[in-house]
């Protein structure tokens, strides 16, 4: 049950974004978190805009029919225009959608952000919402820094990184991911926004067999005599690894809390010397400090020495009071 205390809570945070959406809806963006939660009151709540839809997510406790009619009246009241909702009830481990029986669901909800669309269906059976908010800062950054530089993107999902790397100007990108299903929509994206599908290659294999030829090194585990694609070694000089927090396969497990090196080396083994590499720790039990830690002293064991340029923040929607946000992002040079 959410207390009526909440309305007061969301009324102050759609407040205090009022210039950060502003100056979003001048660079034609129609996508922001409205309510983040865990750090405005209500932990296991959040309210994000894609285009003209609202998703509210639940993660704790299930929302009641009268807490979503009560949420749905009091935000209809609230914001300038008149939305579609989905609500996503992801407590005790499921998602179950639960948009208003009356509401019609249109054929391909694109919306926007810094210019660029983006498929955003918010209700489907999939875990998570096909573009991820909290990673705006890092688009920002590659549609400015990707100019004639060719790019690796892995684990990608729907691609967004590697369009905005392509939209920047990039001379190649290589998107990487296991799902068929988040390529698909990813071709989607592409050919919303005028990408020609010859400049991108668009890779359905497991991270490990890939990145582990394309470094030069064995591929592992109980898989590797299993049909992969085969690659040669070669490297990129924009690398880009946004690894889910776990994740397992016959060709390895990915596991940021206790082995991010088995997925840092690799990546960046294929990053060209002089080229740099953008990875997230997005855990939020893993400080930003021990994790950059991590990455240096895998470095030196690699024998590639590195600099770690800067951290790229969330924006201003995804509020941290501390400063500690879950979502790291470092911006690497190889030397």
């Amino acid at each position: 049950m959410i207390p009526t205390s909440t309305e007061s809570l969301i009324h102050k945070a759609v407040d205090s974004r009022a210039e950060l959406i502003s100056a979003l809806h001048s660079e034609k963006t129609d996508t922001y978190r409205l309510f983040h939660g865990v750090n405005e009151g209500f932990p296991g709540l959040t309210i994000d805009r894609y285009g003209d839809r609202i998703l509210v997510q639940s993660f704790y406790e299930s929302l009641s029919d009268t807490d979503r009619n009560h949420l749905q009246s009091f935000l209809n009241q609230r914001l300038d225009y008149k939305p579609e909702y989905d609500f996503r009830d992801r407590s005790a481990n499921k998602t179950v959608n639960q948009r208003p029986p009356d509401q019609p669901t249109s054929s391909l909800p694109f919306s926007s952000e810094l210019g660029v669309r983006y498929l955003t269906k918010t209700s489907y059976r999939g875990q998570d919402p096909y573009l991820f908010l909290d990673m705006r800062a890092t688009r920002r950054y590659l549609l400015a820094n990707s100019y004639s530089l060719s790019v690796l993107n892995l684990f990608a999902y729907t691609c967004s990184l590697g369009l905005c790397a392509a939209l920047g100007g990039a001379s190649e990108v290589w998107n990487i991911d296991f799902a068929e299903s988040a390529l698909a929509v990813g071709r989607t994206n592409l050919e919303a926004n005028g990408v020609a599908d010859s400049e991108h290659r668009m890779i359905r294999e497991d991270f490990f067999p890939a990145i582990r030829q394309l470094a030069g090194l064995q591929v592992k585990g109980r898989g590797r005599r299993k049909k992969h694609g085969k690659y040669q070694p070669r490297t990129f000089d924009l690398v880009l690894l946004d690894p889910p927090r776990w994740a397992t396969s016959v060709f390895g497990a990915v596991d940021l809390v206790r082995d991010y090196q088995s997925v840092f080396k690799p990546a960046l083994l294929v990053t060209k010397p002089g080229g740099k590499l953008i990875c997230t720790n997005h855990v939020p039990s893993v400080p930003l400090d021990d994790w950059l830690e991590i990455l240096e002293r895998c470095a030196r064991k690699s024998d590639c020495p590195i600099h770690i340029s800067h951290v790229i923040a969330p924006e201003e929607d995804f509020p941290s009071p501390d400063g500690k946000h879950p979502l790291k992002i470092a911006v690497i040079d190889r030397k």
